[in-house]
């Protein structure tokens, strides 16, 4: 694995290439929230239940970046 670093003004980080199973992983999560997202906006669930199911979810497939998601969901953009 090459890791290049890379500087700017105020920050300093490495760049890592994402591996296979990690766009796997990304694709899996983002298809299983647009069913969930459906499942809510056709109210065959709850939002609390939305939630719920992000949780485990984001648990069980581990996005890059789920520090910077959301708790919850913004139900005018359904």
């Amino acid at each position: 694995m090459i890791r290049k670093s890379v500087e700017g003004p105020d920050y300093k980080y490495e760049r890592t290439p994402v591996s296979h199973d990690q766009l796997q992983s990304e694709y899996a999560y983002f298809l299983a929230q647009r069913v969930l997202d459906s499942m809510l906006k056709n109210n065959l669930i709850s939002l609390s239940e939305h939630k719920e199911i992000t949780k485990l979810n984001r648990d069980s497939f581990s996005p890059m970046f789920v520090q910077l998601m959301p708790d919850t969901v913004d139900i005018c953009l359904l």
